[in-house]
C-alpha cells in the first residue's frame, strides 16, 4: 500500500511536468511570428525630398497627388519615428506594422498592428484596428503605448481615439488612402512655410 502511495506521487509529479512542458510549448508557439517577417535596413528621407523625385507626381492647380509604395512609405516612417527596425506592408487596402520584439527577454517574435488609412485635419490618420503579439491578440493600447514612445513632432499618437498622425509643416494633405498595394495621397505645398525656413537656416 505504501509502495503504491509512492508510485501514485510520481506519477501525479510526471503528469503534471509533461502538462507544464506541453503548456509552455504551446505558450512558446503562440508568441512566435504569424509568418517570417524579413526586416531589411530602411534610408531615412523626408516626403518633401520623395516627392521631388518621384516621376509619377501629378500636379492639378495647387494640389498634389502621389502614390507612395511600401519603401517610399517606410524611408517616410523612418525619418519621423525613432523604430531602429520595422517593416510595413500594403494589403486588402490597409497598412499593416510589423515592429520586432522580444518575450521574456530573449523570445524574438513580433508585434503585428493594422490600420486604416485617410486623412484627417491635414494629416494622415492611420486608425488602428486590431493588434497581435505573435499570434495572441493583444489589446491596442500595449501597441499604442509602443509607438508613442516612438513618435515625433510629425508622428503623434492619440491613445485616446487609437489613432496615429502623420503631418509635415511643409505639407497639408487633402486625401490618404490605401488602393492596389499604393499609398495615395493629395496634398497641398506650403511654400510660405518652406521660405521661411530656408531663411531660418541662411542666418
Amino acid at each position: 500500500m505504501f509502495k503504491n502511495s509512492k508510485i501514485n506521487k510520481k506519477n501525479k509529479i510526471v503528469v503534471c511536468l509533461i502538462i507544464l512542458i506541453l503548456c509552455s510549448c504551446g505558450a512558446v508557439y503562440l508568441v512566435f511570428p504569424q509568418k517570417n517577417i524579413e526586416f531589411e535596413n530602411i534610408n531615412k528621407k523626408n516626403i518633401v525630398e520623395i516627392i521631388s523625385n518621384l516621376k509619377n507626381v501629378n500636379i492639378h492647380n495647387k494640389s498634389v497627388s502621389i502614390k507612395l509604395d511600401e519603401v517610399n512609405t517606410s524611408e517616410v516612417i523612418k525619418d519621423i519615428t525613432k523604430f531602429e527596425k520595422f517593416k510595413l506592408e500594403f494589403k486588402e487596402n490597409k497598412l499593416t506594422l510589423y515592429i520586432p520584439t522580444k518575450v521574456i527577454g530573449f523570445i524574438d517574435t513580433v508585434n503585428t498592428s493594422n490600420f486604416e488609412v485617410s486623412e484627417e485635419n491635414g494629416a494622415i490618420s492611420l486608425k488602428l484596428i486590431d493588434a497581435y503579439l505573435g499570434k495572441i491578440k493583444i489589446p491596442n493600447s500595449k501597441v499604442l503605448k509602443v509607438l508613442s514612445d516612438n513618435s515625433s513632432e510629425d508622428f503623434t499618437v492619440d491613445e485616446k481615439n487609437e489613432k496615429i498622425y502623420i503631418k509635415n509643416k511643409f505639407i497639408n494633405f487633402t486625401k490618404a488612402e490605401v488602393v492596389d498595394d499604393k499609398l495615395n495621397i493629395s496634398c497641398e505645398l506650403n511654400f510660405n512655410n518652406m521660405i521661411g525656413d530656408f531663411l531660418k537656416k541662411r542666418k
